[in-house]
């Protein structure tokens, strides 16, 4: 049964104090940890440019004086001679050496490297199909360079096909500074790949943010409740339960007449942030329409639900409001509803504001 909450109801409420926000400042909303609608577990959309460094394994500070090199070549005289010429050329190098297939595909999957060096031929299999292996078996993050002894053009496009950063003629591998700087090239290159991956990825969140959020409230909007309350993740889990939450500021209508818009706008955002600060990381916070505030939460039952909306009328009515040279106080009511998790959908809204009239 849904149910009506309207004015303070419980004088002594647990939710932390969060100051109003200065008209300077745009901080960022205290509980605006809501899930993403297409994996819950995942970074928050307003949180994830935050996380951006995290991507990948190149960061800012990456360090060119040290480096780890994986060398994967069957002859041990060839890997004596390979692995002199790296180090000579750069002395702080790590060079892990692999002689077999298995050996480099053990290697890949337990360690992070910071370049390949393959030999084209490696114990009567060709690059193309080693690197084929390292694939399938774990994610090759870092860049290939391939050295062989032979000098059939054929041998260098197919290394370059499979998606090979170089290829050095072993000749010259094992004689100065070459390959060094041909591995240092591809870290190089693979760098910036990765640096240009993540601006991508800022701007892609960025754009998911400016389309999930409203500007005025900080709260979600109506497109993201709509793939929240689609999402077969939290209503495949037969055992909770969801309650809904309108939130209509009272006398609304009225405030924008004797005011003015202006001073709307500025009880809606500070409303928004007193929801914002007093719901958890699993709850979702949306601006329904107009001075309508929707929170979908997990919830117990209707009665914890109610305690809840309860403690919230009680946080918003104990702030005061400065609007046009006045100090207004602002009540809201609030309408309950809750359902099963396998029957979460739209309806659960519209028993929500249908509460606000019983």
């Amino acid at each position: 049964m849904p149910r009506r909450v309207s004015g303070p109801a419980l004088p002594d409420h647990p939710f932390r104090t969060i100051p109003w926000p200065s008209d300077a400042a745009d901080p960022k909303p205290a509980g605006a940890a809501c899930p993403t609608p297409d994996n819950f577990d995942e970074i928050p959309l307003d949180c994830a440019d935050e996380h951006a460094d995290c991507v990948g394994w190149f960061g800012e500070a990456f360090d060119m004086d040290c480096i780890h090199v994986l060398l994967i070549e069957d002859d041990h005289d060839h890997q004596r001679l390979l692995r002199h010429s790296l180090v000579s050329a750069n002395a702080s190098l790590e060079v892990t050496v692999a002689s077999t297939r298995t050996e480099a595909v053990t290697l890949v999957a337990a360690q992070r490297f910071d370049c390949i060096v393959l030999d084209y031929n490696l114990g009567g299999h060709s690059a193309p199909e080693v690197i084929a292996d390292l694939a399938r078996s774990s994610v090759i993050e870092a860049p290939v360079v391939v050295v062989s002894s032979s000098d059939d053009q054929r041998v260098v496009i197919e290394a370059l096909r499979v998606g090979v950063r170089d290829f050095v003629p072993k000749i010259d591998a094992i004689a100065g500074e070459t390959l060094w700087r041909q591995v240092e090239r591809a870290i190089d290159k693979h760098r910036e790949r990765q640096a240009e991956r993540r601006e991508q990825d800022r701007r892609i969140r960025s754009l998911e943010r400016a389309a999930t959020i409203d500007p005025l409230t900080k709260l979600y909007n109506r497109r993201f409740l709509d793939h929240v309350l689609h999402s077969p993740r939290l209503r495949g889990d037969r055992r909770g339960c969801f309650s809904g939450i309108m939130i209509d500021i009272d006398h609304f209508k009225r405030l924008n007449d004797e005011h003015g818009h202006a001073a709307g706008d500025k009880v809606l955002e500070r409303v928004s942030a007193v929801v914002l600060g007093s719901v958890d990381a699993s709850d979702t916070a949306v601006r329904w329409g107009g001075e309508e505030i929707f929170v979908l939460r997990p919830s117990g039952s209707l009665a914890s639900a109610t305690v809840w909306a309860s403690r919230l009328c009680c946080e918003i009515a104990s702030r005061r409001i400065d609007v046009a040279g006045a100090s207004i106080r602002v009540t809201a009511s609030l309408g309950v509803s809750t359902v099963g998790s396998s029957d979460l959908g739209p309806h659960l809204v519209h028993d929500a504001d249908r509460a606000l009239y019983l």
